[in-house]
């Protein structure tokens, strides 16, 4: 899935900007741009990626930042989608149902966190739920492959752990 978004200043604030150019002082008379990102095209997947300050985090930290990170997102909250976009992405999603892929809807709406990428010291781990686990949380480390359980156990291991989440993924 090819993921797009866009961003434009409107042309009433470019042509004020043209106005002023030149003049340091009357940069600070521009009005402040809403940014807006637009939906082009939807993808199965959703990532999003974390930026950490340092390469270690307290567990009060990630305990904290674990508890602000959604378990369901509504994707119109984050983008705006253009009229026809969710048309194209049910018909698309429509098609890859027919050819055999389970997925419950076209995440137009509403999407779930199903795994994500996690960091610590030099090493990296991820957490997925599991169809085979009954939809409960699996982590995947270098030498092993084990059943954590609920997204209670999954924060409790990642704040012991000191692991910092770096990619999350939601998906319908």
């Amino acid at each position: 899935a090819h993921f797009d978004s866009e961003k434009a200043t409107c042309p009433h604030c470019e042509k004020l900007a043209e106005a002023q150019a030149g003049d340091p002082s009357a940069t600070a008379a521009l009005p402040r741009l809403r940014l807006e990102k637009h939906l082009c095209t939807i993808p199965f997947i959703f990532p999003f990626v974390l930026s950490w300050v340092s390469d270690n985090a307290s567990k009060e930290t990630l305990g904290a930042m674990l508890c602000a990170v959604p378990l369901t997102l509504d994707v119109g909250q984050v983008y705006r989608i253009p009229e026809g976009v969710a048309e194209v992405a049910a018909s698309r999603f429509a098609s890859a149902v027919g050819a055999g892929l389970r997925l419950s809807q076209a995440p137009v709406g509403e999407v779930c966190l199903v795994g994500m990428i996690c960091f610590y010291g030099r090493h990296y781990v991820s957490y997925f739920r599991s169809r085979e686990y009954n939809l409960e949380w699996v982590l995947f480390d270098d030498s092993h492959v084990r059943q954590v359980g609920s997204w209670d156990a999954v924060r409790a291991h990642i704040s012991e752990g000191h692991q910092m989440p770096l990619v999350l993924f939601y998906a319908a």
